[in-house]
């Protein structure tokens, strides 16, 4: 903390420095140059310590912290072994469910509640979920399921409701088939806000022109959503799915909180955890943290392109 605050005077510092040497500059096309890199060198030396220092760092990590075996390789093989088979499919269902899942449900409620005299209620309802802690949303639904064998009172609110059609109670949590699948409807049930206000408020844009020419015309409402609204509000979903998919990789405090990383749940996340903290295998962990970075780049770095693409058109 002490660091912090002497590397924040240095550079308030500085810049006070700057501002009186500065006028001794006749040219002002060469000032405002020069004023524009002193401005730009702290960021960039800050950005350079939080974020381009330690990726360096875990990538040195991943190819010298090998265990003794002389493959440069061996942490990055190991990543991809039969061993992690089940971390990689894991981490692929939380991928390919999750962001499609979210935004479909939230585009459903957006379009449902938009110009109704509900539409903020409904947007209370489903940000309060949002305001919840991760941890406190895993102690939530740890209770919600809750298993107790057939015929027995069940105390969990899951296989209450599910005992009421017939069923017998599941263990949805310590059942390798159902625990991926339960932590993910979690993390829907905390995104699920994100989802409806970002895309109601894009639905918003839409020009209301637009959507009377097609109703005049004869369109129908889904015509209407899939004709109209949903090319005009591409980019909104866009971001939303890049946003689920780099938590989709980096699915963590859910996993950990829930199970552990037990009964067939462990992603990468957890698996990096283990093997940092518990094994001590810190290239390992290393090669992990280095692997969900270049897939989250490419994610990120399509979502900017299109991004500059849609200011130009």
């Amino acid at each position: 903390m002490v660091t912090i605050i002497a590397l924040v005077g240095v550079v308030l510092a500085g810049l006070r420095l700057w501002d009186t040497a500065s006028s001794r500059i006749r040219s002002p096309r060469t000032r405002e140059r020069a004023t524009g890199w002193v401005w730009l060198v702290p960021g960039l030396i800050l950005l350079f310590i939080a974020l381009i220092y330690p990726i360096l760092t875990s990538i040195v990590t991943s190819f010298t912290e090998r265990g003794g075996d002389e493959n440069i390789w061996a942490n990055y093989a190991w990543v991809f072994s039969p061993e992690m088979l089940g971390t990689l499919r894991n981490n692929l269902i939380w991928i390919f469910l999750l962001p499609p899942v979210t935004i479909i449900v939230g585009l459903i409620v957006a379009v449902l509640a938009d110009r109704t005299s509900y539409e903020r209620v409904v947007k209370i309802i489903v940000l309060i979920p949002v305001a919840v802690s991760f941890v406190a949303a895993a102690s939530i639904w740890r209770y919600m399921y809750t298993y107790s064998p057939a015929g027995t009172p069940q105390r969990g609110t899951v296989n209450g409701i599910w005992t009421l059609f017939g069923a017998d109670p599941v263990a949805w949590l310590t059942n390798p088939g159902t625990a991926t699948f339960a932590l993910i409807v979690v993390s829907f049930w905390l995104h699920l806000g994100y989802a409806v206000v970002l895309l109601s408020n894009a639905i918003k844009y839409v020009p209301v022109d637009l959507l009377e020419a097609a109703r005049l015309d004869g369109a129908g409402e889904l015509r209407i959503l899939f004709s109209i609204i949903i090319p005009q509000i591409t980019m909104t979903i866009v971001l939303l799915a890049s946003m689920f998919m780099v938590g989709s990789l980096k699915a963590f405090d859910i996993v950990y909180a829930m199970t552990g990383g037990n009964y067939g749940t462990d992603v990468y996340a957890t698996a990096m955890y283990e093997e940092l903290f518990m094994s001590g295998n810190s290239g390992r962990a290393a090669a992990i943290a280095v692997v969900l970075f270049l897939i989250a780049v490419p994610i990120m770095g399509m979502n900017v392109i299109r991004t500059r693409k849609e200011k130009t058109v």
